[in-house]
């Protein structure tokens, strides 16, 4: 599976991120976006790949 979203460098390191798809038993779905640099790691599941896709992108990519 492929994320469709743009995701930002690591808030912390500037790293370039990853996005992993988990096999999940059930009707979830879940993911992790992991830096490639400090491993900063997080995780998200939801009821669809799509909303996954959408939640994931918009928590990694928040910015304050």
């Amino acid at each position: 599976m492929r994320n469709n979203y743009r995701l930002k460098n690591c808030p912390f390191c500037g790293g370039r991120p990853d996005i992993k798809y988990n096999r999940t038993i059930g009707i979830t779905y879940s993911a992790d976006i992991v830096c490639r640099h400090c491993n900063l790691k997080l995780h998200a599941w939801e009821f669809s790949k799509d909303d996954l896709d959408r939640e994931i992108t918009a928590k990694w990519n928040k910015r304050k």
